[in-house]
């Protein structure tokens, strides 16, 4: 059965190849082994001929046994509508976790803006949507990496480096209508003052699954001594900057255990008293996509501009990459 397998096997994009010759051959197998009038079982696979009172989420269900596993039979079939008569391949063991499989391994991209034009986000947002994009939280990013959750290849994490009261107003309402988590890293001196997010605006949006969450106090490079300042006078320094963020985002209504870089800057002396403060993580904004193996305090981002269209957009979503581990 060598070129079953063959057949069976995903290719770059994730989906089977040659996959209605693939169904076909197993079709032809069920008189050896029988498992139901719409079900094929074989190996590591069922082929089912979906009935008229079946979706993708009560296949996973039967098969995988969790309906939240539905886009796992939407990543493996070419199809991502089926209707009533579609047979369908159905993984029973769904590629490795971390995303790793023979020929390529997922990345999870994180994209990043800094400042919010309502139309494009909407843009961008919409087309997340009717892609079938699974909007991610900071925690399931981390759940992925720390292999204990299968992730549809198609996913993503929404970045908002701006404590800008346009978040709240041009931003939040999409997201809260999409449903999709964001996190928005903020400058702890800003929060508060015209112009900018407040205490019932931050708690509206964490109320919503928006995370918000601590860049540093002043907005100040935090990562080496600054001018002629010795390293003693950087340790105060930096030691002031952590708990003063801290303190004010958590009034605020914000929390303060992940961090996204002032300027992108970070050192291993600063991951080091972060770590000490109980963060669990830190936001550059070096562009690439994360891996299962990326350092948690060393998180890549795809910076997408105010003005980007959703060409530009796509690109910064690349979520396989075959190049060696």
């Amino acid at each position: 059965m060598p070129v079953l397998f063959n057949l069976l096997k995903p290719g770059p994009s994730g989906r089977v190849l040659a996959l209605p010759l693939a169904m076909a051959t197993l079709w032809a197998l069920s008189a050896c082994t029988p498992s139901g009038p719409n079900v094929l079982k074989f190996g590591d696979f069922a082929v089912v001929s979906m009935d008229k009172d079946e979706d993708t989420a009560s296949l996973a269900e039967d098969f995988l046994g969790d309906a939240d596993m539905d886009w796992a039979i939407e990543d493996y079939n070419a199809n991502a509508n089926p209707t009533p008569g579609t047979k369908l391949v159905i993984p029973l063991h769904p590629p490795g976790r971390g995303g790793v499989r023979s020929d390529a391994y997922q990345t999870i991209p994180v994209v990043r803006y800094t400042g919010i034009n309502k139309g494009t986000f909407a843009q961008h947002m919409g087309f997340l949507d009717a892609k079938g994009y699974n909007v991610m939280r900071v925690k399931d990013l981390f759940d992925f990496m720390s292999d204990y959750k299968y992730t549809p290849k198609r996913s993503v994490v929404i970045t908002i480096d701006s404590d800008d009261d346009d978040v709240y107003k041009s931003a939040f309402p999409i997201l809260k209508a999409k449903g999709f988590p964001a996190t928005v890293f903020v400058t702890g001196k800003n929060l508060g003052k015209k112009g900018h997010l407040n205490a019932k605006q931050i708690k509206d949006m964490v109320a919503a699954g928006v995370d918000v969450q601590c860049s540093s106090n002043s907005g100040a490079d935090l990562s080496r001594p600054s001018g002629k300042e010795n390293f003693a006078k950087y340790v105060a320094r930096l030691q002031k900057e952590i708990d003063a963020t801290k303190s004010v985002v958590k009034k605020f209504g914000g929390s303060c255990n992940l961090m996204a870089y002032p300027g992108g800057n970070t050192s291993p002396f600063l991951v080091s008293q972060l770590k000490k403060e109980g963060f669990d993580g830190g936001f550059t904004t070096q562009g690439g996509s994360n891996g299962f193996f990326v350092n948690p305090f060393f998180f890549y981002r795809n910076t997408v501009s105010q003005s980007a269209d959703v060409g530009q957009f796509q690109r910064a979503l690349i979520s396989y990459s075959d190049k060696a581990l």
